[in-house]
Order: structure tokens, then sequence, then C-alpha cells
């Protein structure tokens, strides 16, 4: 009976490895596609950092919070005529970045008023 029990909850373990494992491998891959999108010249409004705060409570109404620092990019694009606006910078903006690797994103853009956006063309 322990072995069927240590087996199945191996098998648990391995298989949320692999499925984490194939998401990393998918998102890297699509963020190398998206080095290979066309590309306009757009307007940077404001490239900066801000500070998110996440609370919340607990069962026993004990508030928490955490907070982070975020890219807080502004700019603007057309493409065919059509005005976008965007606030992505990299295309893994949904991972929290280290406060080295976000100060770096702001010093590459801190004074200029025109960036390379990268668009999908089937979006």
């Amino acid at each position: 009976m322990e072995n069927i029990i240590l087996l199945t909850v191996s098998c648990c373990f391995l298989l949320v490895g692999i499925s984490t494992a194939l998401l990393f491998i998918y998102k890297s891959y699509q963020a190398f596609l998206s080095t290979y999108w066309p590309f306009v010249l757009g307007n940077l409004e404001s490239a900066g950092l801000k500070e998110v705060i996440y609370r919340g409570h607990d069962p026993n109404s004990i508030s928490d919070q955490a907070s982070a620092l975020v890219v807080d990019f502004r700019y603007n694009y057309r493409v065919a005529d059509k005005k976008y606006t965007g606030t992505r910078v990299t295309y893994s903006d949904g991972i929290n970045k280290t406060l080295g690797a976000l100060k770096k994103l702001q010093i590459k853009y801190h004074g200029k008023s025109q960036i390379q956006v990268y668009y999908n063309p089937k979006k």
C-alpha cells in the first residue's frame, strides 16, 4: 500500500515538473520568435518604475501585504494607419524581474523619445 502511494505521489510530481518544463520551453520559443516580428518607431511617453502593493487577508482577518517594483512604460505607435498604445517592454513582462534588471531597462530607455516597437502581425 505504501508503495502505491509513493508511486502516485512521485508520478504527480513528475507530471507537474514535465508540464512546467514544457510551458517554459514554449514561452521561451515564443519570446525567441518575437525578435523576428516586424517593428515600427514608436513615441515613448514614460519609462519609469512603480511600486505595486499586493494586499490580502487570511481567514483570521489579519491583513497581509507585499510590494514589488514593476516597469511603468507607456508608448504609442502606428501600424497601417491605426494608432496603438502599449506598456509591454519585453516579451516576459509578466514575470517579476530583479531590481537590477528593472534598473537596466530604465537606463536603456532613459532620455529616449522614440523606440522600436515590435508587434505581432497576427494580432
